[in-house]
């Protein structure tokens, strides 16, 4: 018996994408991989598209965390699988970054920060 198997690009986006840990000049992307019979192959990265921004991310990532956006601004992204073409993007998920000046807690894996007016001012383990 012979098994041919043929890559080909993903017919379905990521799935479940969602913006977190929103504040003046950074947020969080997450999103999950294509289900499995509509991937065509392995994925081999992932495109993020955040206002027309093509940023790459590899497989093994499933977020994407943006340091340097601007204060009050609005932001779309899309997300697209990669085998060995580019699948299609997800729709787009809307945010709006926080006004600066502000005091926002912001959570990374176990670390706890304070930020107030762009300046880390406390900062512990959880």
């Amino acid at each position: 018996m012979l098994f041919i198997f043929v890559n080909t690009a993903p017919s379905q986006p990521p799935q479940q994408i969602r913006v977190s840990n929103i504040g003046p000049k950074y947020a969080t992307v997450n999103w999950e991989p294509p289900e499995q019979q509509h991937r065509n192959g392995i994925i081999t990265s992932y495109r993020i598209n955040l206002n027309n921004i093509i940023s790459i991310s590899d497989i093994y990532t499933t977020s994407r965390f943006y340091m340097t956006l601007r204060p009050y601004h609005r932001y779309s992204v899309s997300i697209a699988a990669v085998t060995i073409a580019i699948g299609p993007y997800s729709s787009s998920h809307s945010f709006q970054t926080h006004e600066a000046g502000m005091s926002w807690k912001l959570e990374l894996k176990g670390v706890e920060m304070n930020i107030l007016r762009g300046a880390i001012i406390f900062s512990s383990y959880v």
